[in-house]
């Protein structure tokens, strides 16, 4: 048997685009019959290691055969390195052979943002211009490239917890989006930004809203922050007004926050969750009285299939 082919980030990305990442997700829910998403793998798994966690995230519910293992360190513990690190290993569906090993870091930054672009494909406007990013990490800077690779942006602002971190984030954009005016967001501006912009992504670690203000009518707002019950980046009274939508629901009530607090609060109601993912691809009518919002956690078939995606163009 031969050795896997081991993907480093570098490689993943310049192997596949976020935007066909996107479309090979697209694929899989055009063509899931069961449900209206794939939902077949267990939940994500959490071994408490002391230290941090141990997440496991296997997917064979497409035909791709994959597992995430990542391991998150404890904010508090002395732990040398990154905070989040991992590994995806992809088999063969028909030997079972591991046929490759992938950074997981790199492949969860791709995953996220196609997750988020094929939500917004159908909940932004095509003329969205005006950006805001909360956030100065991967996922904030790999969802900014992804959305001025789609829509014609002429701003994007970034707001982080510390305006060295914000500007890091918008010197390494600029970089690579010429054109584009791309700015830090002051702390003390962003209530008054968040009403004129035409697509919000939060992409924090926040245990509470990033913002109190509510986005105008037609805005997209993704969240990606985390997979928590007890944390959310989204005010309660949007998550109310706006047209909202999970990747699916049974696992959106059991991990996202945004959802689940604001169940808790009285704002919201399962049946208030107005389409999945896969719903919204196939083409549900998206209410154009509010905004919209996408909450998302990341689940493991979609890992698989992003992951099958860069392995075939090796």
């Amino acid at each position: 048997m031969s050795a896997p082919t081991w993907l480093s980030a570098g490689d993943q990305e310049s192997l596949v685009s976020i935007g066909e990442c996107a479309d090979a997700l697209a694929v899989v829910l055009h063509e899931v019959k069961h449900g209206s998403s794939p939902r077949d793998d267990p939940p994500r798994s959490a071994l408490d290691l002391g230290i941090g966690q141990l997440l496991v995230m296997p997917s064979t519910s497409t035909g791709h055969v994959g597992v995430k293992l990542v391991t998150v360190a404890d904010p508090m513990a002395d732990v040398d390195g990154p905070r989040i690190q991992g590994v995806h290993v992809q088999f063969d569906a028909l030997t079972l052979a591991p046929k490759a090993i992938l950074d997981g870091i790199a492949l969860t930054n791709l995953r996220t943002a196609a997750v988020s672009i094929l939500a917004l494909r159908s909940l932004a406007v095509p003329s969205s211009a005006e950006m805001i990013v909360f956030g100065a990490g991967p996922q904030a800077r790999s969802h900014a490239r992804a959305v001025a690779a789609e829509w014609p942006l002429r701003r994007i602002r970034v707001a982080s917890r510390t305006r060295e971190t914000a500007q890091q984030c918008v010197d390494d954009l600029a970089r690579g989006l010429p054109g584009i005016d791309i700015v830090p967001l002051a702390p003390e501006d962003v209530e008054g930004a968040v009403p004129l912009a035409d697509i919000i992504v939060c992409a924090t670690t926040a245990e509470t809203p990033v913002f109190d203000s509510l986005p105008r009518d037609g805005a997209a707002i993704v969240a990606v922050g985390s997979h928590s019950p007890r944390q959310r980046e989204l005010p309660g009274p949007l998550m109310k007004r706006a047209y909202v939508v999970v990747e699916d629901r049974e696992t959106a009530l059991r991990e996202a926050g945004d959802i689940v607090l604001a169940i808790d609060d009285g704002l919201l109601t399962r049946e208030d969750i107005d389409a999945d993912l896969g719903e919204l691809v196939r083409g549900a009518r998206v209410d154009v009285a509010g905004p919209r919002v996408f909450k998302s956690v990341g689940m493991a078939w979609q890992d698989a299939v992003v992951a099958d995606a860069i392995f075939a163009r090796t």
